[in-house]
C-alpha cells in the first residue's frame, strides 16, 4: 500500500468571486491547501502590528502581498498577478480579496450582486 502524502492533495484549486459593486466582479482562483495553520498565524501577526511603526507597516504590507501571491493562482483582472501590480492597488482591494478567500474557506461565500 502506498504511503499517504499531503503533497498529493495540495494541487487542488478553488474559485471565489469578489464583488466590488457596480458590475465590477473579480474571479479569483486560489490554492486552499496553502491556507495552513502557519499561514493563519502569520496573517494574524500582520493584522495585530502597530500601525504607528512605518518600517514595520511596510514590512507587513510586503509580507501580505507575498502571501497573496502565494495563495492566488490566477485572476481575471487586466493587471497581472505580480508584486509590481499589487503595489499599485489600494490596500482595501487586497483586503477584499483576502476576505473573500477566507469566507469561501469558512463556507460563508455569497453570490455576486452584479
Amino acid at each position: 500500500m502506498a504511503q499517504f502524502s499531503f503533497a498529493n492533495i495540495a494541487t487542488k484549486t478553488a474559485s471565489v468571486i469578489v464583488d466590488f459593486g457596480e458590475g465590477n466582479v473579480l474571479h479569483v482562483d486560489y490554492s486552499p491547501d496553502r491556507l495552513t495553520s502557519r499561514f493563519a498565524i502569520e496573517m494574524a501577526a500582520l493584522s495585530s502590528a502597530d500601525a504607528t511603526d512605518g518600517e514595520k507597516m511596510q514590512s507587513n504590507l510586503t509580507a501580505a502581498m507575498d502571501a497573496l501571491l502565494q495563495l492566488v493562482t490566477s485572476w481575471d483582472a487586466e493587471e497581472p498577478l505580480s508584486r509590481d501590480s499589487l503595489l499599485d492597488l489600494p490596500v482595501t482591494i487586497l483586503n477584499q480579496v483576502f476576505t473573500a478567500i477566507m469566507q469561501d474557506q469558512a463556507g460563508e461565500a455569497s453570490a455576486p450582486t452584479a
